[in-house]
């Protein structure tokens, strides 16, 4: 139970870390002194995120995740349907 509640005090700090890192680089890179590589959200958290870049996907493993957010949307299709046009 403690490690759920301390994993849930993480992912909190990691979203106010990441909100004030937006703001803070908003600032740094509007201001009259322009860093030269501009600064990201990322570079003022002080509990940055294990993963910042999500793993690039398989064909199959796009096939599947598309497959997923269409039956989201449109429900499970009916192959009867289908056939009857």
């Amino acid at each position: 139970m403690f490690d759920r509640i301390a994993e849930r005090k993480l992912v909190e700090r990691q979203r106010e870390d990441l909100l004030l890192g937006i703001l803070n680089s908003t600032v740094a890179n509007y201001s009259f002194c322009q860093p030269d590589p501009l600064k990201r959200p990322v570079d003022f958290m002080l509990h940055p995120p294990q993963q910042l870049k999500p793993q690039p996907l398989t064909p199959q493993q796009q096939a599947e995740y598309v497959r997923r957010k269409l039956v989201r949307l449109f429900g499970e299709p009916n192959l009867l349907m289908i056939g009857n046009n």
